[in-house]
C-alpha cells in the first residue's frame, strides 16, 4: 500500500480542509484501511511503502511492515519498487491497494484475496467508481504489467494485460471502489450510516 507524505496529501480538498486537517484526515483513512487489512482472514501480510515517518508509525501500530522510500516518487513508482522486494520473498499473490478507501470492509478484502486464487496467472483489477482509476490490482509475482495508477488507469491496465495475453478478472467491491479525493467524496462519506475513524471525524467536521 503506497502512501504519500501526509503533509502533501489530498490537495483537491484544499477548499474544504486546512493543510493540517487534510494531513489528519489522510492519516485516519490510512488507519481505517490498515485496520480492515489487519482483521481480514485471508490477508497474510501488509506492507506500507512511503517516505513519511508518521505513516511508518501508523503501519507499525497496525502490525504492518513499513518499507521506506527516500522521497515520494509517485504511486506507481513506489508500488513497483515495493513489489520488486516482495516478489523476491516468494510467490504468494501481491495486492496493490489505496490508502484512501475508508469504507472498505474486511470481507471485501477477503473476497479480493479469493479472486486472486481464482485468477491464477491472470490479474485481478478493481475499478474505481468515479474517475476510471484502479483501486486494486492483484497478481502472482513477478509483476506482469507496468503500473499506471491514476485517472483512467483501469483501461490502461486492461490494455497492458491484453497486449501481453494476460487474463483479466474484475472485482467490483463497493467499499474498495470508492476513494475519497474531492469535496463531494467527503460529503458522500459523511452521509454513510456507519464507518471508522475517518467517517467519525468527517461527521464532526461537517457539523
Amino acid at each position: 500500500m503506497p502512501v504519500k507524505r501526509l503533509a502533501a496529501a489530498k490537495s483537491r480538498l484544499a477548499a474544504t480542509f486546512s493543510p493540517e486537517q487534510r494531513a489528519h484526515f489522510s492519516a485516519l483513512m490510512c488507519a481505517d484501511v490498515l485496520a480492515a487489512l489487519a482483521v481480514a482472514t485471508r490477508v497474510q501480510g501488509v506492507t506500507v511503502v512511503g517516505s513519511d515517518p508518521l505513516v511508518a508509525d501508523l503501519a507499525r501500530e497496525h502490525g504492518a511492515e513499513f518499507m521506506p522510500r527516500p522521497a515520494d516518487a509517485g504511486y506507481s513508482v513506489d508500488a513497483t519498487a515495493a513489489i520488486e522486494v516482495l516478489a523476491g520473498r516468494g510467490s504468494a499473490p501481491i495486492a496493490v491497494l489505496p490508502a484512501d478507501v475508508p469504507q472498505v470492509a474486511p470481507a471485501e478484502l477477503d473476497a479480493l484475496a479469493a479472486a486472486a486464487v481464482t485468477a491464477g496467472c491472470g490479474i485481478v483489477l478493481v475499478p474505481a467508481l468515479i474517475d476510471g482509476g484502479t483501486n486494486g490490482l492483484v497478481f502472482a509475482p513477478p509483476l506482469p504489467i507496468p503500473l499506471c495508477f491514476g485517472p483512467q488507469s483501469f483501461a490502461g491496465h486492461c490494455q497492458a494485460a491484453t497486449a501481453r495475453g494476460i487474463a483479466i478478472h474484475t472485482a467490483e467491491l463497493p467499499g474498495l471502489q470508492r476513494d475519497i479525493d474531492r469535496p463531494e467524496d467527503v460529503r458522500w462519506l459523511a452521509a454513510r450510516k456507519r464507518g471508522g475513524r475517518a467517517w467519525a471525524w468527517v461527521r464532526r467536521a461537517s457539523g
